[in-house]
């Protein structure tokens, strides 16, 4: 490349340089120039049309939605103090070591304002100080860090109660595990507290039993599951018995087939009569 083309190169981007720079300064100029005048207006003319919210009669400015936009246009230096308390920590030294540390707790995000009456934006944000540009470059490199680790945990707190609630279902002694005139164990009643104490896991292996409203039914009841749970550990530590005021879910199972044979016995005519054996050639298609 000839010398002449790369100085006619240089000077051209040296123009373009310049040009750039002095559009970028008459823009500055201008938003604090229009700044100034947002002031001047809320000084000299509290009670005017021009800034309505500026009415606390002593002649200052009380940043209001004019002066609110227009100053944000600036740099954080360049603004007055009634914008730099709107972004400072209370008590605490801006850029200082505890001001990061507290605004590393704050959430990510564009703050919530009240412009010209309305909420921008309008739905939900946070509002107050906004974090430093470190704790926002933070945010954006490991994103989506922290929700997902508070998504995840609350799905699992979720699963947990339901797992919860689920063993303590299936430890309960209910009311149709006893004899209804004695108070003791059926031989079912005696088989779930060993189903019990075999299979279910150590942090739910609690025995609940079903409350009765029945007068004294509670004391014996207790005391006839506490000495099965206590023989059925051979010595060892026996686990804890709890009330639990509960409704069965479900119903015992003579309960269930009792209702099946009157459905079966109240069938009106005529009825379908199954044989009890298929014989020779039944169903197969013989004899057509």
């Amino acid at each position: 490349m000839h010398k002449t083309d790369v100085t006619r190169r240089d000077h051209v981007m040296t123009g373009f340089s310049k040009s750039l720079f002095a559009a970028a300064f008459v823009m500055l100029i201008s938003s604090f120039s229009s700044v100034v005048d947002a002031q001047e207006r809320c000084d000299t003319d509290v009670n005017g049309q021009a800034c309505q919210q500026c009415q606390n009669g002593s002649g200052q400015c009380d940043y209001c939605d004019d002066c609110h936009h227009k100053w944000h246009l600036l740099p954080y230096w360049m603004a007055p103090d009634c914008v730099k308390k709107e972004d400072q920590m209370p008590g605490v030294m801006r850029w200082s070591k505890e001001d990061y540390y507290l605004r590393g707790q704050l959430p990510i995000g564009q703050r919530q304002k009240c412009y010209k009456g309305k909420i921008w934006p309008a739905h939900p944000r946070p509002t107050g100080p906004k974090p430093h540009m470190i704790h926002r470059f933070h945010a954006a490199h490991y994103w989506p860090h922290p929700y997902d680790v508070w998504s995840r945990n609350t799905v699992n707190n979720m699963i947990n109660a339901h797992q919860q609630k689920g063993w303590q279902d299936a430890t309960t002694v209910y009311e149709y595990h006893f004899d209804a005139d004695s108070n003791e164990l059926t031989d079912a009643g005696n088989m779930h507290i060993k189903w019990i104490l075999e299979n279910a896991p150590v942090q739910y292996r609690t025995l609940y039993l079903q409350t009765s409203a029945a007068a004294g039914a509670n004391d014996l009841r207790m005391a006839t599951v506490t000495q099965v749970a206590s023989r059925l550990t051979a010595g060892e530590q026996p686990p804890s018995v709890v009330f639990r005021n509960t409704t069965a879910y479900g119903r015992p199972a003579q309960e269930v087939d009792t209702i099946r044979r009157g459905e079966l016995q109240s069938q009106p005519l005529p009825r379908i009569t199954y044989p009890s054996s298929a014989g020779p050639g039944y169903g197969s298609g013989e004899g057509n």
